[in-house]
């Protein structure tokens, strides 16, 4: 019985490990193909995310991490806007291992918690930088699931009337509001079944261990 249930975990991770390349395969295909500027990386949430600076009152920024390349356009209400708040645009696509693991695509557009690097991606719930609009787009996987999420200065929500989302685009226009961050954040259910199965695989080797183990106890 042992065996059986190895061979079908086994065949299991083959099917996982060939969506994976396909999902990865898929939604690198791109025409954002490269970063806007130089990049750097940081901790959200455990994750390790690619991310760019802002750095003029107005413009354009990509950024790119394999398999998912993320664009965004944005306004300011300030001529030098960053001067004492840093903002970053960053993207994430891969497993997100806590609390219990699961895939996901992610482009956020993000203040940071200070003037440091690796500070973008801690928390922080104030922000004091207006920015007039802002547009997000992704070349997301067919598979993934995206939904758009904007939070104001002291964790407020915007209104969803207020968000214009299709073809993986979040577009708010007319914003004029300080942002702590906006996110188009993608979840890629398809392949949470993989994760299920490497779990059952290490646990199904644990017990198979353990039986080794009293098979020979009870030899000696």
């Amino acid at each position: 019985m042992n065996i059986h249930v190895t061979i079908h975990l086994i065949q299991s991770d083959t099917l996982s490990l060939l969506a994976k390349d396909n999902y990865h395969k898929k939604s690198a295909k791109s025409n954002l193909d490269q970063s806007s500027d130089e990049t750097f990386t940081s901790q959200l949430r455990d994750d390790t995310y690619t991310f760019v600076k802002l750095k003029e009152a107005h413009g354009t920024v990509s950024v790119c991490t394999p398999g998912l390349c993320c664009h965004a356009n944005y306004s300011t209400v300030s001529e030098s806007p960053f001067g004492n708040e840093m903002f970053a645009f960053g993207a994430f696509n891969g497993h997100h291992k806590y609390p219990t693991g699961y895939y996901i695509q992610a482009c956020i557009l993000l203040k940071c918690a200070s003037m440091e690097e690796n500070s973008c991606g801690s928390s922080t719930t104030t922000s004091s930088t207006i920015f007039k609009s802002f547009a997000i787009e992704g070349n997301f996987s067919n598979e993934t699931y995206v939904y758009p999420e904007v939070i104001l200065n002291d964790l407020q929500i915007i209104s969803g009337n207020e968000t214009d989302y299709s073809g993986h685009k979040m577009v708010v226009s007319s914003f004029n509001n300080p942002l702590v961050y906006a996110m188009l954040f993608g979840r890629t259910y398809t392949l949470d079944t993989s994760t299920a199965v490497i779990r059952r695989r290490a646990l199904l080797q644990q017990k198979l261990q353990l039986g080794r183990r009293r098979t020979v106890k009870n030899l000696k």
